[in-house]
Order: C-alpha cells, then sequence, then structure tokens
C-alpha cells in the first residue's frame, strides 16, 4: 500500500497553527457524539420498554375492567332474585339451597344475606352463629335514607364471620307498601383478584387495585399481600387524570408503597369504579437495564479507543509538527544567513537546463521571480557582457572535467547598476560519468571590492599626507605608520609598529590625552590637541594632533586613529609674528601717547594764545560798535555787524577744534563727566534718547586709557547716527572686581556681527577696534538683525 499520500496530508496537517490540538478535540467530539447517539438511543429503547408496558398493562385493565364489570354485573342480578324471593318467602327464604344451586355462578362472593328495615340479620348463606347487627355499615345507611333503585357498592371491610376483607354490594328491599323493608348484600372475597393476578402474570411488585371513585380502595392484590381500605384519592389519577380521561397510562411511585410502577387505569362507567393495573418500572425495564448496561460498557470502550486513537494521532502530529517547526527554522537560519552574507544559490539540471534558483539569489540578480526564466541561458543573461563567456567557459570546464569551479565576476541590474559576485559551482556525476546535477551559490560581493578600492585608495592617501598617520590599538600597541610618520619621527614603519604608542610620547606626558581620547571615542566634538612628541634621536618636537575614534560594523571603537601635524615651523612663525604683534602694539600706543601729547599741546596754544586774542579782538569790536554813532553811515554798521559775526564763528571754531583735539571737560573731570556732555551734544544734534547710568571712576584711569574709551564711545554714536536708525541710545559705565565695564548699546536695526563687510561702518570697527588693542582694552561687539547693537569695553585696572 502506498502511503506517501497520507503522509503528505500528514506532514501539511501537521503544519496547521492548531493541528495538534484538532486530532483531540475530534475524538472528543467523536466520543461525545458516540454517547449522545447511546443516550438517544437508550432514551429510545427505554421509552419504547415503557410504552409496551403501558400497552401490556392497559390491555389487563380493559381486561380486569370487564372482569369486574362481569363479577358486578352477575352480584346485581343475584341480589335482584333474593331481592324478588325474599319478597315472597320473607324470612323463610333460604339462601343457602340458594347459594348451593347457583354455586358455578356465585363462586366469586363469598357471603349473600338479607337484613331487615332495622339492620338485623335474618338470613345468609352461611351458617349465623349469633344474632348480628348492622345498622352502622355504609350500605345499611345508604338504603336506608335513600331509594336510588340502583347497586350501591360500599368500602371493602373484614367479614365478620369470614374474617376476610370482604367488597359489600348491595340493594334495598322495599315492603309492599314501598316503605324501607332492609337490604339485600353480597359480599365479595377481595381475593379473587389473585385469581386474575396470577392468570396475567404481571410479575414481581406488581398490583392489582379496584378503587371507588371517592379514592378508597376496595380492593388491592400484589405478591406480597392482599389489602382494601387505603384512601388514594391525593394520588395523580384522582388529581387530574380522571377528570380529563376516563383512561390512561402513566409512570408514578404508588402512594401506598412508594414503589415506581407503570400504571394503567380505567374508570368503569355504570359504576363508581376505577381499576388499575401497575407493573414494576424496575421489572419492566430490566432487559432495557440490561442492554443499557451492554451499551455503556460498548461505549466506554470505543471512547477508550477512540481517545487513545486522537492521542497517539495527536502525538504523531505533534512530532512530525516540531519536525517541521525544526526544518522552517533551519530554512529561515538558513535563509537569513544567505541574506546576511548575501549568498544566494542554485540548482541546474544539465540535461533538462532546468534552473531552480534561492529568493536571495533573485535578491542579487534584482529581477522578479515571474520574469526571470527558469533556465542557464536567463542566468547568463544578467552576467556583464565582458564576463559572459568567462563564466560559461568556467562551467563548461568544469563538466569536461568533472571539478568545481570559482570565478569571480560581475552582473548587470535592469536599471544599468553594476554587481560584483563571487560564484561556485560543483556538479554531481553518475558512474557512467553523466551530470546528474549542478549545484551553486552567488556571493554579492559588491561592498566588499568597494570596500577594497576604497581601501586602496584611503591608503594612498595616507600614504601621500605630509601629516604622520599612524593607528593606535586598545592595548596602546601601534598598528600602522604611514611614510609622514617615519620622517616626521625618525622611525621605520618596520620598527614601530607592534610598538607601544608609549615610544613618541614624552615620559611626564604619557596618559595626559587620554581623557581628550574618550571623549573622541564616545563622539563628541575634539578640536586638535597641541603637544610634544619625541624623535628617534630623542629631540622633542612641537605637534598637533587630531583622535578619531576607529569602530567597527557595530559601532564598537576597535582602535584610534592619530594625525599628527609637525608645528615647528608654525610655532617659529607665530612666535616672530606675536613678536611683531607686540611691538606693533607698543608703537600704536606710544603714537596714540605721541598723538594725545600733541592734540593737548595744540589745544592749550589754540586756547593760550589765539583763543585769547580772537577774545581781545571780540571785546574791541564790541567798543568801537558802541562808539559808532546811529548817524554814522549805515554800510559801516552793517560792515561791522558782519565781521563781528565771522569773528564769533571763528571763536566757535577754535573751541570745537580744541574740543576735539582734547575735550578739555576729560582732563579736568575725567570720563564720566566727559561721557555725559558728549552723551548730552549727541542727543541735542541727533534727535536720539541717550540715557547714560554708572559711577565717577576713583581713582581715575591712565589719560591713554580714558581717552581711547571716550573716542570709542565717540566713533561708536557717530555709527549708531548714521546707521542703526535707532530711537534710544544707552550707556553703561561700571566697575567690579578690578574690572571698568563701559556698555554703548542701541535699539536699531542691527547687523550680521560674523558678516564681512566692506562699508563705512567696518571701517569704523577696525578702528575701534585697534584703538581699543592698543592700550590693552577687550572690545566685544554684539549685534543681530532686528535686535540692535551692544558694543562693550573692558580693561584691567592692573592692566591699564
Amino acid at each position: 500500500m502506498n502511503y506517501k499520500p497520507f503522509k503528505a496530508a500528514l506532514f501539511r496537517f501537521a503544519d496547521h497553527r492548531h493541528s495538534r490540538n484538532l486530532p483531540i478535540a475530534f475524538c472528543i467530539a467523536l466520543v461525545i457524539l458516540m454517547w449522545a447517539l447511546t443516550l438517544l438511543q437508550l432514551q429510545h429503547e427505554r421509552r419504547w420498554a415503557i410504552d409496551k408496558t403501558m400497552a401490556e398493562t392497559s390491555s389487563f385493565a380493559k381486561a380486569l375492567e370487564e372482569h369486574v364489570i362481569r363479577t358486578i354485573g352477575t352480584a346485581d342480578l343475584v341480589l335482584r332474585e333474593i331481592d324478588a324471593g325474599y319478597r315472597k318467602l320473607g324470612s323463610n327464604l333460604d339462601i343457602q339451597k340458594y347459594a348451593r344451586e347457583r354455586q358455578a355462578s356465585l363462586a366469586p362472593f363469598s357471603i349473600v344475606s338479607v337484613m331487615d328495615e332495622n339492620g338485623d340479620l335474618i338470613v345468609q348463606s352461611l351458617p349465623i352463629r349469633s344474632p348480628l347487627n348492622f345498622r352502622n355499615s355504609d350500605n345499611f345507611k345508604f338504603h336506608s335514607v335513600r331509594d336510588t333503585g340502583e347497586l350501591y357498592i360500599g368500602t371493602s371491610r373484614r367479614g365478620v364471620t369470614s374474617g376476610k376483607w370482604t367488597l359489600y354490594l348491595s340493594r334495598r328491599i322495599d315492603k309492599a307498601d314501598g316503605s324501607f323493608g332492609g337490604v339485600a348484600s353480597a359480599g365479595i372475597d377481595t381475593g379473587y383478584l389473585s385469581k386474575f393476578y396470577e392468570q396475567v402474570g404481571l410479575g414481581t411488585d406488581s398490583v392489582v387495585v379496584l378503587v371507588g371513585r371517592d379514592g378508597i380502595i376496595r380492593a388491592r392484590y400484589s405478591s406480597q399481600t392482599s389489602t382494601a381500605g387505603q384512601d388514594v384519592s391525593a394520588s395523580g389519577v384522582f388529581t387530574g387524570r380522571l377528570s380529563s380521561s376516563d383512561h390512561g397510562s402513566f409512570v408514578s411511585n404508588s402512594v401506598v408503597d412508594g414503589l415506581p410502577r407503570i400504571f394503567s387505569y380505567r374508570a368503569l362507567q355504570n359504576y363508581p369504579l376505577v381499576v388499575l393495573v401497575g407493573v414494576s418500572e424496575a421489572a419492566a425495564l430490566a432487559p432495557f437495564r440490561a442492554r443499557k448496561s451492554t451499551y455503556v460498557w460498548w461505549a466506554s470502550g470505543m471512547s477508550v479507543v477512540i481517545l487513545l486513537f486522537g492521542t497517539l494521532l495527536a502525538a504523531q502530529i505533534s512530532r512530525q509538527a516540531r519536525t517541521n517547526k525544526l526544518l522552517r527554522e533551519d530554512e529561515a537560519r538558513l535563509a537569513e544567513a544567505q541574506s546576511i552574507a548575501k549568498l544566494g544559490s542554485w540548482e541546474l539540471n544539465p540535461v533538462t537546463g532546468r534552473l531552480i534558483v534561492s529568493d536571495e539569489m533573485i535578491k542579487i540578480v534584482e529581477i522578479d521571480r515571474s520574469q526571470f526564466g527558469a533556465s542557464y541561458e536567463a542566468f547568463l543573461a544578467a552576467v556583464h557582457p565582458e564576463d559572459r563567456e568567462a563564466v560559461s567557459k568556467a562551467y563548461t570546464d568544469s563538466l569536461a572535467n568533472k571539478s568545481p569551479y570559482a570565478i569571480e565576476h560581475r552582473l548587470v541590474m535592469t536599471d544599468g547598476r553594476i554587481k560584483f559576485v563571487q560564484e561556485q559551482c560543483q556538479t554531481e556525476f553518475d558512474g557512467s560519468g553523466k551530470a546528474l546535477r549542478s549545484m551553486g551559490i552567488v556571493q554579492d560581493i559588491t561592498e566588499r571590492k568597494r570596500s577594497e578600492q576604497l581601501n586602496a585608495q584611503l591608503a594612498a592617501i595616507v600614504e601621500s599626507s605630509n601629516d604622520a598617520i599612524l593607528i593606535r590599538g586598545p592595548e596602546r600597541t601601534i598598528l600602522s605608520w604611514n611614510a609622514a610618520a617615519e620622517r616626521l619621527f625618525g622611525w621605520s614603519a618596520q620598527e614601530a609598529v607592534g610598538q607601544s604608542i608609549d615610544l613618541i610620547v614624552p615620559p611626564e606626558r604619557i596618559g595626559t590625552l587620554q581623557p581628550v581620547i574618550e571623549r573622541a571615542a564616545r563622539g563628541e566634538s575634539v578640536s586638535p590637541v597641541e603637544t610634544t612628541h619625541l624623535r628617534k634621536d630623542g629631540a622633542r618636537i612641537a605637534t598637533q594632533v587630531t583622535f578619531s575614534p576607529v569602530r567597527d560594523r557595530d559601532g564598537n571603537v576597535t582602535a584610534h586613529s592619530y594625525t599628527v601635524r609637525d608645528m615647528t615651523e608654525l610655532k617659529r612663525n607665530e612666535d616672530a609674528l606675536r613678536s611683531y604683534a607686540t611691538r606693533l602694539r607698543e608703537l600704536s600706543r606710544r603714537l596714540q601717547e605721541v598723538e594725545q601729547t600733541e592734540r593737548q599741546a595744540i589745544s592749550r596754544e589754540l586756547h593760550d594764545r589765539i583763543g585769547q586774542d580772537l577774545s581781545r579782538l571780540t571785546l574791541w569790536f564790541g567798543k568801537l560798535a558802541a562808539r559808532l554813532t546811529k548817524e554814522s553811515p549805515s554800510a559801516v554798521q552793517n560792515q561791522l555787524q558782519d565781521m563781528q559775526g565771522l569773528l564769533k564763528s571763528t571763536v566757535g571754531n577754535v573751541r570745537d577744534v580744541m574740543a576735539e583735539l582734547r575735550p578739555p571737560v576729560l582732563d579736568d573731570y575725567g570720563l564720566h563727566a566727559a561721557l555725559r556732555q558728549l552723551a548730552t551734544e549727541f542727543g541735542k544734534h541727533s534727535g536720539i534718547s541717550v540715557k547714560l547710568i554708572g559711577v565717577d571712576l576713583q581713582p581715575r584711569l591712565p589719560s591713554i586709557v580714558e581717552t581711547a574709551m571716550f573716542r570709542i564711545c565717540q566713533e561708536a554714536l557717530n555709527n549708531i547716527a548714521k546707521h542703526a536708525q535707532a530711537e534710544k541710545v544707552e550707556i553703561s559705565l561700571s566697575e567690579a572686581s578690578g574690572r571698568v565695564v563701559l556698555d554703548i548699546a542701541d535699539d536699531g536695526v542691527g547687523f550680521d556681527a560674523g558678516e564681512t563687510r566692506q562699508d563705512g561702518q567696518h571701517w569704523g570697527m577696525m578702528t575701534m577696534r585697534e584703538r581699543a588693542e592698543a592700550v590693552g582694552i577687550a572690545l566685544r561687539l554684539e549685534s543681530a538683525p532686528g535686535a540692535g547693537t551692544r558694543v562693550a569695553l573692558e580693561v584691567e585696572r592692573a592692566a591699564s
């Protein structure tokens, strides 16, 4: 038998997400269904057994009904004959003779008797041993007050003579005038029911019952006992069933002994009696219970078999699922490994030419699988035209030589991009040397090729660099050493590589740059560091080092790159330039001092000589104009007025020149007073609100510093008036911790302080900066478009 289809189906089923639970669930459902069907079958058979018993008891009840009707009919006939005989013979009636003559028809009756109107027993079928009175019997009471002409069925009672349970039937006897004359009665021995019981063979615990409509049992016979007189009016027959139907069947516990029975009842049409036939439910269902036990054992056994089968099937599926999962995991790991390694695989049937490729192979060639022809020619079509012949030859030679091959070649993508791949192939042959299948792998090495090219370029750059470039490993070991490093330090690469980096570090500086290296490794921005290194000959050289971390693919630092620049010549040039700048600043300071001295001298000469002469000349002109009379020619007066105006103008210009050369208030009262005068005059002439805050400096700053700060403030105010478009200017002069600070701030349009400009404002700023540097004042400029401009001057008293 071929089990392969079953195994394949099992493998597919095992791949289902919930396949391991389905067999058990199916078997459980099958067991539940089997038990449900079994229970339905048992329920059906039980119902059938009950229905069968009900049909039998119903037949028995009908037979009993007919038997009771015949018996009562016979009793009624006998009582009518006795009534007629008694009417004729009176107490001379020989009932015993009557009973002997009709012995066959009177078999059900245990006694026949007649009572007079007083209840005294007159005659009976059995010998009378003593006088008896039945005035209190229900039969006598009924007939004494009722003249219905009907047969009366009384309750059962123990016979006085026979001592047995006897059901008495009676008729009224009237006198000739129609008055009550007595009662004729016939007693039926309830034991006669036993004959019926034995004839029908109802079984153990079955009962035959004759009960009145009043619920009082007239006769009840079972295999155990014969009784009468119990009240069963509370049973279901009387509380509901008789009102709806005069016959029927039901299952109920007996109100007499409590046993469950299957009853059938029938109500007699002409008599107030009901017959019941009850069969023990246990006896009726005994065959059913035997079959039920068989069913239960069979269902239990089948359940065990089904669940065992389901468990075994689930275990098999679980094992297969684990196997499939392991296979899928292996396939996934293989696919992941191929994806990480960019390694595709292919398999070729040399006979049919059919090519099977992996998903990663499709990714490498970047062609949709549906568009990629399943043939070796389709793969060759993706090979670079210049490499196609070499690839084809390598494969054909491997078939001819029966040996594997490896080759690197290029692939052309659909968008024209080039990929480099490394291909390896091996072919299997049969015993006759016929090729069976070729298996190959193709690895994308484009990045490796690019890395090789980049590394070659970087190596060329490193080797051609004028800066020494070396790589230090995590153990402070030199890993690489370029030609510039050989020239700078004197050690060859062969001598330096493998040595500690401390080879080129002065002993006192070992480890001092480690914090900088660690900051660079954390990715922080690190500026080049100026330091000192050792040459092979022991000489110390000034250097500038730039540190860069070398990281792997995961971003972990594996080494540190040092770019070392020889700063010897640069330091020499910087020292020379610094010395020149110092001399230049000193010269500038000296020139400013000379300029201020000259300005002060010129201002003093103008004041002492020209100023005084102009003042005297002005006085003389005033006196001369006063002497002229009103009659003097108007032309002379006009000329004198013009000369006087020109003289005043000359005096004002001389004073302005004197103030510009050296503000007198600066010499006399200091910087704060000079700034207050400057702010007042600037506000008056420019229309810009100027606020001065600050203190008068005590002791005063050196004259050259005061002059420089005043002139820079003056130049700043000129720039504000020309360019700032400001509405308010604030000048602040303060001193704290031995430092004097002068701030000039406006709310004008501002400008980009970092932008190089070549306008008048730019040259003005250059002049202010040079004037400040010349006397040791630090000048800061802060400005931004729309944010105004602030010029801050700061000088230390010690420096000044």
